[in-house]
């Protein structure tokens, strides 16, 4: 399951990269660009996601949102508490979405989108970043 929240105004997401050193945050450009910052929390550098594997992934977005890919209620609890240390005028109730990726490799389309859900041929980086930019997005409005 995918998971956007809009928790501020602002998130300072090159400070909240620095307390995920654990989880090997790639500093590159496909990872860190000028408003979002991906963080992979599964493995030891999966960017792009390893085939087969779906990964657990945090994208942060400058302008406040936090979109969580395969985390744990847990895991998303500790990630929206770092995000808010960070965040510039974190809100006192926080606004959510939810939605679901289905990764079918024989999927003749790149991707093909039903009710409450979007199918993809992959999980890939640029997927993640497609589809975290529109929750965030859709989240904060």
């Amino acid at each position: 399951p995918i998971k956007a929240y809009y928790i501020g105004e602002h998130i300072d997401f090159r400070a909240m990269a620095s307390e995920y050193k654990n989880a090997k945050v790639p500093l590159s450009s496909r990872a860190l660009s000028y408003d979002y910052l991906i963080i992979p929390l599964s493995a030891v550098d999966p960017v792009p996601v390893p085939k087969g594997d779906l990964g657990r992934y945090v994208v942060v977005f400058q302008y406040g949102s936090v979109v969580c890919f395969n985390l744990t209620p847990m895991e998303i609890a500790k990630t929206l508490e770092v995000a808010k240390r960070h965040a510039t005028k974190a809100f006192e109730h926080i606004q959510s979405d939810d939605y679901r990726v289905v990764v079918r490799s024989s999927l003749h389309a790149w991707s093909s989108f039903y009710g409450d859900c979007v199918v993809v041929r992959s999980l890939d980086v640029n997927n993640m970043r497609v589809i975290s930019g529109v929750l965030g997005q859709t989240v904060a409005l």
